[in-house]
């Protein structure tokens, strides 16, 4: 009977060390490590210079221009394609959305989900739109140039993620 408990508590500690695995790091740079599959893409911050606003049949639209600290920011995901897209979750506020907030020139990954859970993958049929509503962080966001990503492909794995969105920049003040 001994043997019996002992042999349900290792496979109950196996499984979920393996449910937490999927999560990434958990730490305070908002940035996946290298215990994450190699296929699943990680926004990074990057001094590299990258488009304003993503052009296309799949774009990203932010409501304002100008938002305050405590504002909740709107993104709408539109595919005008003719195809279905994919992309993952746990991103800001744990949505599908990511913000980035420019710091010294370069592009900062900001409120990045820190649930212990999967990333899942979601996706959006052609012709259809998706809005995300991203509430402000405790204690607010903070103030500066933003822009919101997004990395989508058109099948049902992470490493298909091939294509990356960007809406036009905007501006969080006080």
């Amino acid at each position: 009977m001994m043997r019996r408990h002992r042999l349900f508590l290792i496979a109950g500690v196996l499984m979920i060390t393996a449910q937490l695995t999927g999560c990434g790091h958990n730490g305070s740079t908002g940035g996946r490590t290298n215990a994450t599959p190699t296929n699943v893409p990680s926004p990074a911050v990057t001094n590299t210079p990258l488009p304003t606003a993503s052009t296309g049949q799949v774009t990203l639209h932010v409501g304002a221009t100008i938002y305050h600290t405590s504002d909740t920011i709107s993104v709408t995901l539109s595919n005008q394609s003719t195809r279905t897209i994919y992309f993952p979750d746990h991103l800001t506020n744990c949505t599908v959305i990511l913000l980035q907030h420019q710091v010294n020139g370069g592009w900062q990954n900001s409120d990045v989900c820190k649930l212990m859970t999967p990333t899942g993958l979601h996706k959006l049929e052609a012709g259809k739109s998706l809005t995300v509503d991203l509430t402000s962080p405790s204690p607010a966001w903070a103030v500066g140039l933003y822009r919101a990503t997004l990395r989508y492909g058109t099948s049902q794995t992470f490493g298909g993620l091939a294509t990356t969105l960007y809406s036009a920049e905007f501006q969080i003040v006080a």
